[in-house]
């Protein structure tokens, strides 16, 4: 065999399984759709899927047709500074409940007290590379961070807020709620984040949830702690 046609076999075979690999990506793509269509139409929700990429929608979200307003939305969300790339993250937002005296973040794990996250925090770091603190200064303006206090809670419940959030929420119930929480992912990306304030709730992981077996149960872990609230 020349080497021409050496070159040429091997050209083709790179293309067939390039072929094979967006076909299979493709196949993927639209059964993960559906999964999501089937699960909106399911649970009465509206689907949204835009600025769709092959393999991965630049976001994806679900949101209520009636009842209490919110939505769910895994998307690309632009990394913080010091050159960390963009990572994908799946947030709850809901107008209720909300604090209209103040700001309470709350997390299962200690916030670190300095960069060395992934030690303080005793889980791995995921694809994300932020630490809970990083999380925490992204979601809330920054006057804000250094007004935050932490407060006694149950066990496994970590609170900090701007003025004593107890007579407002059941702290106590909530823990173990969060406490049952499967974590999809067992970094410090999986730990749930809840942000509640004047704007209302929040409730985010830093990984994005691409499947409707993903994104189901943490809506309704999401909506189960506004419940309890």
């Amino acid at each position: 065999m020349s080497a021409g046609t050496t070159i040429a076999s091997i050209l083709l075979l790179c293309a067939l399984a390039a072929a094979g690999v967006w076909l299979w990506l493709t196949q993927q793509q639209t059964m993960q759709r559906e999964a999501f269509q089937a699960l909106a139409a399911r649970r009465g929700w509206s689907l949204t899927i835009a600025e769709q990429k092959l393999g991965r929608p630049a976001i994806l979200r679900l949101t209520a047709r009636s009842g209490r307003g919110w939505h769910c939305e895994s998307r690309l969300s632009a990394g913080p500074d010091r050159g960390r790339p963009a990572y994908l993250t799946t947030e709850f937002a809901a107008e209720d409940p909300r604090w209209a005296e103040g700001h309470l973040v709350l997390t299962t794990r200690p916030l670190p007290p300095d960069d060395n996250a992934a030690a303080t925090a005793g889980l791995p770091q995921g694809k994300s590379h932020l630490s809970l603190q990083d999380r925490v200064d992204l979601a809330l303006p920054d006057a804000l961070s250094g007004q935050l206090q932490s407060f006694s809670s149950a066990p496994g419940l970590n609170v900090q807020a701007t003025s004593d959030p107890a007579h407002r929420f059941d702290l106590t119930a909530l823990a173990t709620l969060m406490a049952d929480w499967p974590l999809q992912q067992a970094t410090i990306d999986g730990q749930p984040l809840i942000l509640i304030g004047p704007d209302g709730f929040q409730l985010q992981v830093s990984h994005g949830m691409r499947r409707a077996d993903q994104m189901e149960p943490f809506i309704d872990f999401a909506l189960d702690i506004i419940r309890v609230l």
